[in-house]
């Protein structure tokens, strides 16, 4: 959070809340498996290999195919799709390694700016701002 006194005694506050992300579940980066075929399968990020964890990317196993097994059905009765991985190339099945994060994650919520307590559009903040500094 950022606070400022200007000269006309308005109290301009700043800041921008971070939401935990830390996952039970996400892709183990460190994962590489070599099929019977040969075949190398690991975490993918923006087409590159995977070497780190980034809350906020998407990452994929482009040498990977899901194959639709079935239907489960929750208690309510919604249906969830049931499958499994098989490599592209030579249909052996192989599963992802997933883990759980070492430490917390975050990832930056929306801004928000305020006026002695009052909250405004960034606009309006950086006007007003301004304005007070010119007097």
């Amino acid at each position: 959070m950022s606070s400022r006194v200007a000269r006309t005694g308005d109290v301009f506050e700043s800041g921008c809340d971070q939401f935990d992300v830390t996952s039970l579940h996400r892709p183990d980066t460190r994962w590489r498996f070599v099929d019977a075929a040969g075949h190398t399968h690991r975490w993918y990020m923006q087409g590159q290999p995977a070497e780190s964890y980034r809350p906020d990317a998407k990452y994929e196993t482009p040498t990977l195919t899901w194959v639709h097994d079935g239907w489960g059905y929750y208690e309510d009765g919604e249906r969830y799709a049931i499958g499994h991985h098989e490599c592209s190339e030579c249909r052996e099945r192989i599963e992802p390694h997933f883990c759980a994060d070492d430490f917390r994650q975050y990832l930056p919520g929306p801004r928000w700016f305020c006026i002695n307590g009052e909250p405004v559009s960034p606009e309006e903040f950086q006007r007003r701002f301004e304005a007070a500094q010119s007097s």
